[in-house]
């Protein structure tokens, strides 16, 4: 699985504090009140379906998200631009998308409709150029076939490293394209992976990636990428009973050639791989969340039969309702001190995405955060980019998860938070986090319970109190990992604070 995402060029699923999802992991704090769910589906056989869910089931739950202040956003797959299907990006934003709502809504973010079509394979739009030269010289029995594989693919001089692409599709080769390069390269090229495969010649990953079609590779993307899925995803699987090729839209609901006299012709590879894709999805989704509907197909052959839309829209919404509850109920229970330690690394990541360079100051910060000992001051004037610095400290250091010793990181961004905007809360917020990591029941309020002023409401937030915390904190958290606190912007809450708030914020 993991290599064939890596030739798919899948980014592997893992959001901020994301690990491995389900009721043991206690690294994902949700802190943001967002639905974001992904519908995959075929689409031409699953309109009714579609067009049900949009507006019936949406809706409504649009509106429930609403009244207890949720956002809901829902993605069909309906905006993807011409130009993007001639760049032959689907594939990619589909996968971008998937990731987005993974990462806003890790625990409920895929919806699958399946049908009896096995659905659209495009060709690979890139190819290394060794297995380019390979699958073409295997073509070299069907003389079209290499003909179009010559003419469709082309070395891409900007691509590193170099790749042999697909020719983007303008006016003048659209036509082309559809009706005749793809039904003959489509299928030569299918066969061709799999022979080079069966003699060792190429990789199951790369064999693979030319059988795959859309939809298979979003749940690739978004449903076989935990156990968790199981129960955090739904899936509608339909089957069609009386089906014949003679109907006017007969072509909508299977996998089918039309043949030269106009007749069609079932895909029989396509709808063996359909029929192995449906029980691998039922055997893996839980019981609850996977509905079996059987429909009939109408005797003008216009289309299937629409009385299962009812119950599917039931079922459907039963499911959102219900996760919505889960997600609710787990906000609920999220510690003020987790959400503030979430929101500063939140704003750690948004800083550090696009940093560049400074890298003696970057190594100077890690190897003292790995080995060195006191307090290490950054000093700089004002707009320098102390803050992305630091961000991206955090982050390289992040990235070293696994080194020994262990090491924990907690990160303030003075004034990002209003429990970061004065010392006495902020001290607070830094004590209970350290409380956290070291299992320990806080004794001293948390910095949701400041008071208007941000002072601490009732606890005893004096110097001597406070200091005590401080240290028998730090000294809890620190047994058995190496601890490393960053604050950012000290000097600014210093500048502003009282002669009792300086002292406070220089703790320790």
């Amino acid at each position: 699985m993991d290599s064939l995402r890596q030739c798919l060029r899948l980014p592997r699923v893992s959001p901020p504090h994301v690990g491995k999802r389900g009721p043991a992991d206690d690294t994902y704090v949700r802190t943001q009140k967002l639905i974001r769910l992904f519908v995959s589906s075929t689409f031409d056989d699953m309109s009714d379906e579609r067009n049900a869910l949009q507006a019936l089931v949406f809706p409504r739950f649009r509106q429930r998200c609403a009244e207890v202040g949720w956002v809901q956003v829902v993605d069909l797959r309906w905006g993807i631009r011409d130009e993007a299907t001639d760049e032959h990006r689907t594939v990619h934003i589909c996968m971008e998308e998937i990731e987005r709502c993974a990462r806003s809504s890790p625990h409920f973010n895929f919806l699958l409709l399946l049908g009896d079509r096995y659905g659209y394979r495009p060709l690979p739009d890139a190819l290394p150029p060794a297995e380019y030269e390979k699958l073409l010289a295997a073509l070299t029995p069907q003389p079209a076939a290499a003909r179009l594989m010559r003419e469709w693919y082309a070395l891409d001089p900007n691509a590193l490293p170099p790749t042999v692409a697909l020719r983007k599709l303008d006016d003048a080769t659209r036509a082309a394209f559809w009706p005749g390069a793809l039904p003959v390269l489509g299928p030569a090229l299918r066969a061709a992976a799999r022979a080079l495969h069966a003699s060792r010649a190429l990789s199951a990953a790369s064999a693979t990636l030319s059988n795959l079609p859309v939809t298979e590779q979003e749940m690739l993307q978004g449903l076989f990428t935990s156990p968790a899925s199981a129960r955090e995803s739904a899936c509608f699987s339909r089957s069609i009973h009386g089906w014949t090729p003679t109907g006017s839209a007969s072509h909508r609901f299977q996998d089918v050639s039309r043949q030269g006299d106009g007749s069609l012709l079932l895909d029989g590879e396509a709808a063996a791989m359909r029929t192995s894709l449906r029980k691998r999805v039922k055997a893996f989704i839980c019981k609850e969340n996977y509905w079996a509907h059987d429909v009939h197909w109408q005797a003008d052959g216009g289309g299937i039969s629409t009385d299962h839309l009812p119950k599917l829209s039931a079922q459907v919404e039963s499911f959102l309702n219900a996760r919505l509850a889960c997600e609710m109920h787990a906000l609920a229970k999220a510690d003020a001190a987790q959400l503030e330690a979430r929101a500063h690394e939140r704003f750690g990541l948004e800083r550090s995405a696009l940093f560049v360079g400074r890298e003696a100051e970057l190594h100077r910060l890690v190897e003292h955060a790995r080995t060195g000992t006191g307090a290490l001051v950054v000093k700089a004037g004002s707009g320098a980019g102390k803050s992305s610095l630091l961000s991206a400290a955090c982050a390289r250091l992040a990235a070293l998860d696994g080194a020994r010793p262990a090491m924990r990181v907690l990160v303030r961004f003075c004034g990002v938070s209003r429990a970061a905007s004065s010392a006495v809360p902020l001290a607070l917020s830094l004590i209970a986090q350290l409380d956290a990591i070291a299992g320990h029941v806080p004794t001293v309020a948390k910095p949701g319970d400041a008071d208007a002023d941000g002072q601490g409401g009732g606890a005893d937030t004096s110097l001597e109190t406070l200091r005590a915390q401080m240290a028998a904190a730090l000294q809890r958290a620190s047994r058995g990992c190496r601890l490393l606190l960053v604050v950012d912007a000290l000097d600014q809450l210093v500048e502003h604070a009282t002669p009792s708030e300086r002292h406070v914020a220089l703790l320790g």
